[in-house]
C-alpha cells in the first residue's frame, strides 16, 4: 500500500469516526434534503465511483461551517467541469492547509453574501452546484466592483445557471467603464424599428451605445466595443438587429445602398436567402441620374447632377452620391474654375457619401 493510499485510508477512518459520533449528523442530512437533493444523489454527481463512505465524506465537508449555504460552496469548490472527481481529489481538498481553506472560504462567503439578497438558499444551491471555482471568483470580484457604483437589481430573477450571471456581470462591467450616449440614428432608420420580415423576423433599431453592448453580448461578437457606436453616431453607417420572436438573431451594419457586414451568433454567416430578404427590407435602390452635366476642366470628374438635396458625381466613370449638400455649395461648385480642386477640398471633406455603381 502506497503512502498516499495509507493516508487516505487513515483519513477515511478518521472522518467515519467523526461523523459517527457527530450529534449534528441528522441535522446536516436534513439541511441537504431540504434543498431538494439528497446525499446519495449528490455523491453520484461528485464522485466517479460513489460509495457509502464517499457520502459520509460529503457530510463531513458540509459540516465544516455553521452556515449550510457555505457548506454547499465547499462542494462546488471541488467539482471539476465534468462534475466527476476521484477520491484522491477529495483527499487533496481536505488536506489543504488551514490558510488555503480560510482564503477559499472567505471568497465563497463573499459571493453568497452578495447573491443572498437576490436569491434564496434553494436557488443558490442550483446555481452553484455545477459551477467551478474560477467562475465563482470572477463573479465575486465583478459584483464587488459593480456594487460600489450601483445596486444589483440588474441581476436576473430566475437565472438558469451561474454562467448567465457571469455574462450579465461582464456586460454591466463594460457599461460602467464608459458613459452611455445616443447613437443618433437617422430618422429613416428609426422608422424601421418593428418592421416585420418574412419567417417571423423583426427589425429592431439600437438607439444607444448600451444597446449595442447588449447586442454584442447576446450575439457574442464585437459590435459593442465602442468603435461601431462611434461610426453610427458619426453617420458613417447604420446598425440594426434582426429578432426572431424575443431573441436577437443577427446584427447588420449597412449604408444607404449596401450592406457592409451581417452576422449571426459568434460571427456566423447568414444564409444567402435570408440575407437577401434583410437587404430588401433595409436597402433602397439608388437613384442613378442619366443626364449628368459634363465637366471639361477636370481629368477625373466627368459630370455632376444635383437634385436640390444630394450631389451626384461621375468620377472616373463611377457614380458617387454626396448627401445633404447645401444649394449654395452646389452653386459655388458650378461657378468654380477649378471644379476638381473644389470637390477635393470642400465636397469630399465635409459631406457623407456612398458609391452607387
Amino acid at each position: 500500500m502506497t503512502t498516499q493510499m495509507k493516508d487516505i485510508k487513515e483519513l477515511e477512518n478518521d472522518l467515519t469516526n467523526k461523523i459517527h459520533h457527530s450529534k449534528s449528523l441528522s441535522l446536516i442530512k436534513k439541511s441537504v434534503d431540504d434543498f431538494g437533493i439528497n446525499i446519495k444523489t449528490l455523491s453520484e454527481k461528485v464522485f466517479s465511483k460513489p460509495t457509502k463512505k464517499s457520502r459520509k465524506w460529503l457530510m463531513e465537508i458540509l459540516s465544516k461551517d455553521s452556515s449550510k449555504s457555505i457548506g454547499w460552496i465547499h462542494i462546488v469548490r471541488i467539482l471539476n467541469k465534468s462534475n466527476k472527481i476521484d477520491q484522491d481529489i477529495i483527499f487533496n481538498e481536505l488536506s489543504k492547509t488551514k490558510e488555503e481553506k480560510l482564503n477559499s472560504s472567505d471568497l465563497q462567503s463573499k459571493l453568497i453574501k452578495l447573491l443572498s439578497k437576490n436569491y434564496n438558499d434553494q436557488r443558490l444551491t442550483k446555481l452553484l452546484i455545477h459551477s467551478d471555482y474560477e467562475q465563482i471568483k470572477d463573479i465575486t470580484y465583478m459584483l464587488e466592483d459593480i456594487k460600489e457604483k450601483k445596486d444589483l437589481e440588474f441581476l436576473p430573477k430566475k437565472p438558469k445557471n451561474l454562467n448567465q450571471i457571469h455574462k450579465i456581470c461582464e456586460r454591466m462591467s463594460i457599461k460602467l467603464s464608459c458613459n452611455d450616449y445616443d447613437l443618433e440614428q437617422r430618422e429613416d432608420i428609426l422608422a424601421l424599428d418593428g418592421v416585420e420580415i418574412e419567417n417571423d423576423m423583426t427589425i429592431r433599431v439600437p438607439r444607444t451605445h448600451y444597446d449595442l453592448i447588449d447586442l454584442g453580448e447576446d450575439l457574442s461578437f464585437c459590435i459593442g466595443n465602442g468603435f461601431y457606436s462611434r461610426e453610427v453616431k458619426r453617420q458613417n453607417c447604420s446598425i440594426v438587429s434582426i429578432y426572431k420572436k424575443s431573441k436577437p438573431l443577427y446584427g447588420v451594419q449597412f449604408n444607404r445602398y449596401s450592406i457592409k457586414q451581417a452576422y449571426g451568433f459568434d460571427n456566423e454567416s447568414i444564409p444567402n436567402e435570408v440575407l437577401l430578404k434583410i437587404q430588401n427590407a433595409l436597402i433602397s435602390a439608388p437613384e442613378v441620374p442619366k443626364d449628368f452635366i459634363a465637366i471639361s476642366d477636370s481629368a477625373w470628374i466627368q459630370g455632376y447632377k444635383y437634385n436640390n438635396k444630394d450631389l451626384y458625381l461621375l468620377l472616373n466613370h463611377k457614380i458617387y452620391v454626396y448627401f445633404d449638400v447645401e444649394r449654395e455649395v452646389y452653386e459655388e461648385l458650378i461657378q468654380s474654375d477649378r471644379k476638381g480642386t473644389y470637390v477635393n477640398k470642400i465636397i469630399k471633406s465635409n459631406y457623407k457619401y456612398e458609391k452607387i455603381t
